[in-house]
């Protein structure tokens, strides 16, 4: 009888400390003290705030633009003449980036092979409304495919659709931008597979200073 009491007793016990327990929890899964939100210390939290995107919506967006570009009556201008300018290759010291906007129809900037994906860009030194775009490449009766991109920071490029005729086989190429395309920095990427190597005699970018 004693053992049966002493169960009953143990039984009882074990009762209220599950209550006990089950209080605990309740008590601390509903305490405002207790900050879920916080990633444990080998986790990364993920801001949904940031989304990623493709280009520098700045570009196009006219409020932006104005913030960057200030509107101008100066006379169009080659703005790219004699400015900084790079390339992710040379085929020699003589055929170097500035050589494709140093204002002369006898040098040259040229890549080293014909490769696609070479390309050429342009410090205009500030944001500028841009208006239109003159390249001269080497040979006529060749159709020269290439994207022109756009950029404020030199980070973020962004593809401008320039009106243009894909079936032009002329040697001088002569590209308008889309209204209110603002931009400090101008890159262009040969993309055609002709095996004809990217050799600029001459980049002409025209704007309003």
């Amino acid at each position: 009888m004693a053992c049966g009491v002493e169960g009953g007793a143990n039984h009882a016990h074990m009762v209220i400390i599950s209550l006990y327990i089950l209080l605990l929890f309740f008590v601390g899964c509903s305490s405002p003290n207790l900050d879920i939100a916080h990633p444990l210390p080998n986790e990364t939290a993920i801001d949904e705030s940031s989304t990623p995107h493709d280009g520098d919506s700045s570009i196009f967006d006219t409020k932006s633009s104005e913030a960057l570009c200030k509107p101008s009556t100066a006379p169009l201008t080659n703005v790219a003449l004699n400015k900084p300018s790079q390339a992710d290759q040379s085929r020699s010291a003589t055929e170097n980036a500035s050589k494709a906007n140093d204002g002369l129809s006898t040098t040259c900037w040229s890549a080293s092979d014909g490769v696609p994906g070479h390309w050429w860009k342009v410090d205009l030194g500030k944001s500028i409304f841009l208006n239109r775009m003159t390249t001269t490449w080497q040979y006529g009766g060749t159709k020269y495919l290439y994207d022109i991109e756009v950029s404020n920071d030199d980070i973020v490029y962004t593809k401008v659709d320039m009106d243009f005729d894909p079936s032009i086989n002329s040697a001088t190429r002569k590209d308008t931008f889309p209204t209110g395309v603002c931009a400090r920095y101008v890159r262009l990427t040969k993309t055609d597979s002709t095996g004809f190597w990217a050799i600029l005699y001459e980049v002409e970018i025209y704007g309003r200073p």
